[in-house]
């Protein structure tokens, strides 16, 4: 999840387990930082045990970001039972999606180890495409796009899924370029050196969620973003838009405290 999607700040709180000596100790700052592990009640985090199906499914829900609409569906295996309360949104949430089907007799097995073929079958499933190097992409996404490099161009592309500006864009600019989002898209990276939308349609919720620093979305042309949500600090502004085109449409701010919103432009509704 950390090569994923680039993850850049490293907590300062240090579980007791894990020492800054060890090789996975950036993997686990970074990861604890970015919300995805939590750890157990008694401050550690265990490094050295392997992990459960289910804990393995609740990481992988939370760095992806998906909402359980059915939260009932995890009940359709014959152990559902045994699933922990703390697991059964995100098995849900997974289930739901098609992107977990269980094991051999209706059985997700939540307490059992899962193994390394099956996490990569599981991203694998999820993520279609990675563009992880500056440059200009190009052709149909059928799925999920992980955008984590800076100075990336995405350019005449439909994306059948979710589009994430991860983290690892930092404060770098990405351009998309007549593109058609039909999923949703997550903004955790991007600076006021600006995340450019132009002659594109971002169909779905848009979340802005970068944890440090203001990101600046720009609409231009005949872009279309039917609904944002700003979590952290962004500057949204409209230039050139074309006639009969909305550039920004629907707009939530539930920005936290010591973050700013700038809006420069027309907004047909705000919360």
């Amino acid at each position: 999840m950390t090569r994923l999607f680039g993850y850049i700040d490293k907590t300062t709180e240090n579980f007791s387990d894990v020492k800054s000596s060890s090789w996975y100790y950036d993997y686990v700052a970074k990861a604890y930082d970015a919300g995805i592990i939590q750890g157990f009640g008694d401050g550690t985090f265990r490094p050295e045990q392997k992990i459960t199906r289910e804990q393995a499914a609740v990481i992988i829900n939370r760095a992806f970001a998906y909402e359980t609409v059915s939260k009932n569906a995890y009940s359709k295996f014959n152990d559902s039972t045994k699933v922990s309360a703390w697991a059964r949104d995100a098995i849900s949430s997974l289930t739901e999606k098609g992107i977990i089907q269980g094991r051999p007799g209706n059985v997700f097995d939540p307490l059992a180890n899962i193994t390394r073929a099956e996490v990569i079958h599981i991203v694998s499933k999820i993520a279609a495409d990675l563009a992880n190097k500056a440059g200009t992409y190009t052709g149909p996404i059928n799925g999920t796009l992980v955008v984590n490099a800076k100075d990336v161009i995405l350019k005449d592309i439909t994306i059948s899924g979710d589009l994430y500006i991860a983290h690892g864009v930092g404060e770098g600019e990405i351009t998309l370029d007549n593109v058609v989002v039909n999923g949703k898209t997550f903004v955790y990276g991007g600076g006021t050196g600006t995340v450019r939308i132009k002659n594109s349609r971002l169909l779905q919720k848009v979340t802005v969620a970068k944890k440090k620093g203001n990101v600046r979305l720009l609409a231009e042309g005949s872009a279309e973003i039917a609904d944002v949500i700003i979590i952290t600090g962004a500057k949204l502004e409209e230039k050139d838009i074309a006639e009969g085109k909305s550039g920004f449409k629907k707009l939530t701010i539930k920005a936290v405290s010591g973050f700013k919103t700038i809006l420069a432009g027309v907004f047909e509704e705000i919360t």
